[in-house]
């Protein structure tokens, strides 16, 4: 009896322990599946929630950068091709202007001049209306003369050919001319002059149009920026009008 007792009673206690055992695993199994469901709810949403906001975040950075800097190569472009063509057109109208008129102007000074000599000539003879010039009339005439074209050819048209072909064009002119005749230690060279009504005596290379310094002393060549090797100093010089 004593015996059946102590069976019975190891019997209850393992089904005790057993269905403590069992009760344990299901519940553990219950409790992880419901903290996982849980955990997972509330880590997904938190990540989500970081990710989207930290994706956004980058994205939007990445995108501003790049729109921003589209737009300011387009926007560039755009400005510089509109502003190249408005300077270009307000450029060429201040260019045409100011060409047309420093061009008119030219030409009506050296129109009046040329036709005012003409009509002087052929109004009143040659005979006695040879006269000095001021100093832009002598400018005026030295650009229009075209002596300093001809060719030098030695023994054959030097430099007193040259200075007596422009004394003749002057007097042709209405202008009254000197011949110059310079002396050097060892040679000789020929210019021309004019006494003009405002500016007095200036001399010309009428090879060259060059407006001249002349004195006794000077290097003529040298002294007036031409290389020259021989000794070019002034002797003596000699006006003939």
């Amino acid at each position: 009896m004593r015996k059946t007792i102590s069976i019975l009673t190891l019997t209850f206690v393992f089904a005790l322990l057993l269905t403590a055992y069992y009760s344990h695993h299901i519940g553990s199994l219950d409790g992880y599946k419901a903290g996982y469901e849980a955990g997972y709810r509330e880590g997904y949403g938190v990540g989500y929630t970081y990710g989207n906001h930290t994706g956004f975040t980058q994205g939007y950075n990445a995108g501003f950068k790049s729109g921003n800097e589209t737009g300011y190569s387009i926007g560039y472009r755009a400005g510089f091709s509109e502003g190249e063509c408005a300077g270009y057109e307000r450029g060429y109208e201040i260019g045409y202007s100011t060409g047309f008129k420093n061009g008119n102007l030219t030409g009506f000074n050296l129109g009046y001049e040329s036709g005012y000599l003409h009509g002087v000539i052929d109004g009143a003879g040659r005979g006695f209306t040879i006269r000095d010039p001021t100093y832009k009339e002598a400018m005026n005439f030295v650009e229009i003369d075209q002596t300093d074209k001809n060719k030098y050819v030695e023994r054959t048209y030097t430099c007193i050919n040259f200075a007596a072909d422009f004394k003749m064009n002057a007097f042709k002119a209405g202008y009254r001319c000197g011949l110059v005749y310079l002396e050097f230690p060892k040679g000789a060279h020929t210019l021309v002059c004019f006494n003009t009504t405002d500016m007095g005596l200036i001399f010309i290379e009428p090879q060259t149009d060059s407006i001249m310094k002349v004195d006794v002393g000077i290097h003529y060549w040298r002294d007036n920026g031409y290389l020259y090797l021989d000794d070019d100093t002034i002797v003596r010089y000699i006006i003939v009008w």
